[in-house]
């Protein structure tokens, strides 16, 4: 049986003057959360305002993905995926994906995109009007998410994370089997309410960034929530 790893990812933002600024040690700002329970435990979450989140980019260096024809390069700023008005929004950004398909299982409509390692999966309720996005899957290393210029890439190296990302996988996090990175999107104002005291509420739906980590490679970056 593999040996499972929960791993709590923090986002870092490196930024002077809006751009990224590398190697910088002192720009580095880590947030995390930390909380104490009722039975005195402090238990620390990592997290991305809900602005930081809106303004990440998904993006591709990608030849042929689409149907439409090839692309050198695809972009996106995920509040552009969060909620749209109808799904050819989407395929306005992203092109005509692979498959589209359209279930009603419950009299309200989920529809899935498949491009070629990206995977969306929307959902319209009878009393909205808007397809919202409940799970992205980035799963090959044509597509990236950018947050805060961090950028987290299906295939890349465990040794390309943060150290503070590292330490939360085993020891040896080269060798880590089945690990799991989580990063919470807070809810609009809950980050600035928790910086107070208050409590850190995720977006809607508990949502949350995970990072799966297989062998010290990343294998999957992943954005969902319950709808």
């Amino acid at each position: 049986m593999n040996r499972c790893t929960l791993a709590v990812i923090t986002i870092t933002v490196l930024s002077i003057g809006g751009l990224p600024a590398l190697g910088t040690a002192a720009a580095q700002t880590i947030k995390l959360h930390e909380q104490t329970t009722s039975q005195g435990k402090t238990v620390q979450t990592s997290y991305v305002r809900y602005a930081e989140f809106q303004a990440a980019s998904l993006s591709a260096s990608i030849s042929g993905k689409s149907t439409d024809g090839p692309s050198s390069e695809m972009k996106g700023v995920l509040g552009d995926f969060v909620a749209v008005s109808s799904l050819e929004k989407v395929t306005n950004l992203l092109g005509k994906p692979g498959n589209l398909n359209r279930v009603s299982p419950y009299g309200d409509v989920r529809a899935y995109l498949l491009y070629e390692g990206l995977r969306l999966e929307y959902i319209e309720y009878k009393s909205d009007s808007k397809f919202r996005l409940r799970e992205m899957k980035l799963e090959s290393s044509d597509w990236s998410l950018t947050v805060n210029g961090t950028e987290l890439r299906p295939g890349m190296n465990a040794s390309q994370l943060s150290p503070a990302v590292r330490q939360t996988l085993d020891e040896e996090f080269s060798k880590a089997e089945d690990a799991l990175g989580t990063v919470v999107v807070a809810k609009r104002g809950a980050a600035k309410r928790a910086k107070r005291g208050g409590e850190l509420k995720a977006m809607r739906g508990g949502s949350a960034i995970y990072i799966s980590v297989n062998e010290g490679t990343v294998t999957e970056v992943q954005f969902s929530r319950e709808l």
